[in-house]
C-alpha cells in the first residue's frame, strides 16, 4: 500500500507489475533505495510539520487539514495532535473553537494558536481546559469560558496565552504536583484577566510535592477574584500553595486589582533559592475590602493578605515596586527573605507589615527599600524578631492618628500583644501625619538609627503598652544610636513614656537633635534613668536634656566640657 500511494505521485510508470506484484528479487541498488525512503517520505504531512485546523465559519479554512463545525471541536484539534505526535506541531487559524471537553497535550506535543487576539479556544463545562503534560509547549491563543492551561508535566513551555471567564479549575494558568516532581516550566507574556479564580497557581497533592525550575516573565495578573466572594483566597500570582518551591524567577511581571494578593506565597512551605525581580503591584486587596473587610467575621472570609506582595520563608525580592494595595508588602510567618530596592507607594493600610512569628527562626532583611505616602504605618511590626533595616526610607506617611511606624503590636487573630526582638533599624525619615514618628510599641534588643526630619513633637517615642503580654514580656535593651532628628516645631526629640518599667534600659547614643524651638531633647516619664552618651541639642533655642529633671539647660559648649569630663555616659532620670 505504501509502495503504491508513493508511485501513484510520480514513479508508478518506471516500476513493472511484477515488482507492484511482489517480484522483489529483481530490484537494482537504484530500485532498493526507492524502496527504502519510502517510508520517510510518506509520513510527511502535506503543510511539511504544520497540521492546521480551521474553526467553523473561518475565512481561512481552505486548505486546512482538519476543519471545526463548531460543536465539540477538541475532537478535531485532538485528532489533529494525536496525527501529529511527537515533533511536529498543530497550528489552529484564526476563529473561535467551542470546546466541551480537555484537549490533552502529550509528551512531544506542541498547540499554537495564529496568534491570540484572533484565535481563542471557549470551553464550557466542569474542570476541562489544555492540560499539558511532559515535554510540551503551546503558544499564541486565548481561552475563555470555564477553560484554563493545567500544566502537569515538566519541561513545558507556556507562551503567548491569554486566560479570561470562568475557569474551574484551581486557576487560569496552574501548575500542578501530584505525588512527583514538576520541574522546568516556563510562561512566558501570558495574561490572566478578568478572572472569577486565582490569575497563575502553583499547587498539588501527595507526598513529596515538590515544584522546581519555574519560570515567569512578563506576565500578567488583572482583576482575578470573583466580587461574590466565590473563591475568597483568589490572587494574581500564588507561586506555593501546599507545594514545596524551589529555583523559581518571577520576572518583569504585573499583578493589578487582585481579590486578595499580587504576588503570593503560603506560609508552611518550603521556599529555596525564588526570586521576584522587577515586578510591579497595583491595587490589590481593595476590592475585597469594601466588600468583606479585614475586620469582618470568619464566616464571611473577610480581607487577610490584601497585599502587593505576600511573601513567606526564603524568597529574595528586587527593584519590585507596590502601588495603592491595600498593603504593600506582607511577611506572614517569614524566615529568611531579603527585600532589595523594593518600594510601596500610597498603601490604604501598611505599606510594610511584618507579623505572625517572622524572623525567629532565620531573620529578614532589607536593604535600600522605601516607603511613599502609607496610608497608614510606614512601617508595622508585630511578633517579630531579627529584622534588619538598611537605608530604609519613608516620606509622608499619615500613621493611625498615633505614630507613623510601629514596633511591636497587638496581634487580633491571637487576641495578645506581641514584641519585636533583636533588629536593627536604619531609618530615614521625612514628615508624618501623626503625633509620634517612631513608636516602640513593644521591643526588646532592638538598635535605631539614621535621621528623623518632622514637625511632630515626638518624634522618637519609646513605651511599653502590652498589656496583653505573651510570658509578661516589657520594652527593654532599646538603643538609639547615630540619630540625627530636625524637628520643625517644639517638643522632644526623644520620649521615653511612663509605662516603661525601667528607663535605664532605654540608650540614647551619639545623636543629634535640631530645631528652632525644641523645648527637651529628651523626656523621660519612666523610673529609673536613661543611659545618654554623646547627646548634642543643635538648635536656636535652648538646648536641654531631660526637662523632667531638676538642673540647668545644657549648652553646646557646657555640654561639650561635661562630657569630655566624664568621657562617656552621663545617666539622665526623671524628677
Amino acid at each position: 500500500m505504501v509502495i503504491y500511494r508513493f508511485c501513484a505521485s510520480g514513479v508508478r510508470e518506471f516500476i513493472s507489475r511484477d515488482i507492484l506484484l511482489g517480484g522483489m528479487g529483481r530490484l537494482t541498488g537504484s530500485w532498493l533505495f526507492v524502496v527504502l525512503i519510502l517510508p520517510i517520505i510518506s509520513g510527511v504531512p502535506a503543510s511539511a510539520g504544520v497540521i492546521t485546523v480551521a474553526a467553523v465559519g473561518s475565512s481561512e479554512s481552505q486548505g486546512a487539514d482538519y476543519l471545526c463545525d463548531g460543536v465539540s471541536d477538541q475532537v478535531e484539534i485532538q485528532e489533529a495532535l494525536d496525527r501529529a505526535g511527537g515533533g511536529e506541531k498543530v497550528l489552529l487559524r484564526p476563529g473561535i473553537y467551542h470546546c466541551d471537553d480537555s484537549i490533552t497535550l502529550r509528551e512531544g506535543f506542541c498547540l499554537e494558536g495564529s496568534d491570540k487576539e484572533t484565535t481563542t479556544l471557549e470551553f464550557v463545562g466542569g474542570w476541562i481546559g489544555v492540560v499539558a503534560k511532559d515535554h510540551t509547549n503551546l503558544r499564541h491563543l486565548t481561552i475563555s469560558g470555564n477553560g484554563a492551561v493545567w500544566v502537569r508535566g515538566s519541561h513545558v513551555t507556556v507562551q503567548w496565552v491569554t486566560v479570561t471567564g470562568d475557569p474551574r479549575m484551581n486557576g487560569g494558568f496552574t501548575v500542578w504536583a501530584e505525588g512527583r516532581i514538576i520541574e522546568d516550566v516556563v510562561f512566558e507574556d501570558c495574561t490572566a484577566i478578568d478572572l472569577s479564580w486565582t490569575g497563575f497557581n502553583v499547587d498539588g497533592r501527595g507526598d513529596s510535592i515538590l515544584v522546581r525550575g519555574l519560570r515567569y516573565e512578563r506576565c500578567q495578573a488583572v482583576r482575578c477574584g470573583a466580587d461574590d466572594n466565590s473563591h475568597p483566597w483568589s490572587a494574581g500570582f500564588i507561586l506555593a500553595e501546599h507545594n514545596d518551591l524551589e529555583d523559581t524567577i518571577v520576572k518583569d511581571c504585573y499583578a493589578e486589582d487582585n481579590w486578595e494578593s499580587g504576588f503570593h506565597i503560603e506560609p508552611a512551605v518550603s521556599v529555596k533559592n525564588v526570586v521576584l525581580e522587577n515586578c510591579t503591584a497595583v491595587k490589590n486587596g481593595l476590592r475585597k475590602n469594601c466588600s468583606y473587610p479585614e475586620s469582618a467575621s470568619p464566616e464571611l472570609k473577610g480581607l487577610t493578605f490584601g497585599a502587593g506582595f505576600t511573601i513567606n520563608n526564603a524568597a529574595t525580592v528586587k527593584r519590585c515596586i507596590a502601588e495603592e494595595n491595600y498593603r504593600g508588602y506582607f511577611l506572614w510567618s517569614t524566615d529568611g527573605a531579603h527585600f532589595e530596592d523594593c518600594s510601596a507607594v500610597r498603601s490604604y493600610k501598611d505599606d510594610y507589615a511584618i507579623v505572625h512569628h517572622s524572623g525567629y527562626t532565620a531573620g529578614n532583611s532589607f536593604v535600600d527599600c522605601l516607603s511613599t505616602e502609607a496610608g497608614r504605618h510606614a512601617l508595622s511590626i508585630r511578633n517579630a524578631a531579627n529584622l534588619r533595616f538598611e537605608n530604609f526610607t519613608a516620606f509622608s506617611p499619615a500613621g493611625d492618628g498615633h505614630s507613623c511606624i510601629q514596633i511591636g503590636g497587638y496581634e487580633p487573630s491571637l487576641d495578645r500583644d506581641y514584641p519585636c526582638e533583636a533588629s536593627f533599624f536604619d531609618l530615614n525619615i521625612e514628615g508624618g501625619g501623626s503625633p509620634n514618628i517612631v513608636y516602640v510599641y513593644l521591643g526588646r534588643d532592638l538598635t535605631l538609627s539614621g535621621e528623623i526630619e518632622t514637625a511632630v513633637s515626638c518624634p522618637l517615642l519609646i513605651a511599653s503598652d502590652g498589656q496583653r503580654a505573651v510570658g509578661g514580656k516589657t520594652t527593654r535593651g532599646v538603643t538609639i544610636e547615630g540619630m540625627r532628628i530636625t524637628m520643625g516645631g517644639p517638643g522632644a526629640g526623644v520620649c521615653v513614656s511612663e509605662t516603661l518599667t525601667d528607663a535605664g534600659t532605654v540608650s540614647v547614643l551619639d545623636t543629634v537633635i535640631f530645631g528652632d524651638s525644641v523645648s527637651t531633647g529628651i523626656r523621660n516619664e519612666a523610673q529609673g534613668e536613661v543611659v545618654v552618651s554623646n547627646i548634642s541639642i543643635a538648635s536656636g533655642g535652648d538646648e536641654y536634656v531631660g526637662e523632667d529633671r531638676s538642673g540647668i539647660p545644657i549648652f553646646g559648649k557646657i555640654f561639650d566640657f561635661i562630657r569630655d569630663l566624664f568621657s562617656g555616659i552621663i545617666m539622665i532620670s526623671c524628677g
